[in-house]
């Protein structure tokens, strides 16, 4: 067994996997700004692995967090006014990691906020020109069914959670995001 994830992280893992799917489309849609998003400055993204790193390493106690509540509000905000095709998918990817970073909820509750931010993010996909991915009838029905695998990876593995579940974890939500990436793309 190689180092156990504390219980309480359980519904963190849960929470954060769904949150990975779905934020991938920021990436494609903040380089598409006419101030293109630069690397040099924050990373809504960074909110995402702050969660993956928090599940063995214990929680931020550095700026990061507080800088990115913050700061994602006010780009949400740009992003939304940007007009742009795709900004209500990306605005609420920004949600997402908003629900993620909430300190005033427990983690039982994030899974359940996050999830519904996320498929908030896919009925906005839906609502773009992009094609929903191969053998899916909308983008809607693509993220409840990805969560529902996630979710189902979760419930075979048990209570206790290794850093090589994690990892598999990850990936597997990192494939899954993939789509989104791609379907930001086409928008």
């Amino acid at each position: 067994m190689t180092n156990a994830v504390p219980p309480r992280s359980i519904d963190q893992a849960r929470s954060v996997a769904i949150a990975n799917r779905v934020t991938s489309v920021l990436a494609i849609f903040l380089g598409r700004m006419e101030s293109p998003f630069n690397t040099d400055t924050l990373d809504p993204k960074q909110g995402v692995e702050l969660k993956w790193d928090e599940l063995f390493q214990g929680p931020d106690s550095g700026e990061l967090p507080a800088l990115l509540n913050a700061r994602l509000p006010a780009l949400r905000e740009t992003v939304l006014a940007s007009g742009r095709p795709g900004a209500a998918a990306a605005g609420g990817a920004i949600e997402v990691i908003l629900g993620l970073l909430d300190s005033s909820i427990g983690e039982a509750e994030r899974v359940t906020r996050v999830s519904g931010l996320a498929l908030g993010v896919a009925l906005a996909m839906d609502e773009t020109d992009a094609p929903p991915p191969d053998g899916q009838r909308s983008w809607a029905a693509f993220e409840l069914r990805g969560q529902a695998d996630l979710l189902d990876m979760l419930t075979e593995q048990g209570q206790e959670l290794t850093e090589d579940f994690v990892d598999d974890l990850r990936t597997e939500s990192g494939i899954q995001s993939m789509a989104y990436r791609n379907g930001m793309k086409r928008v």
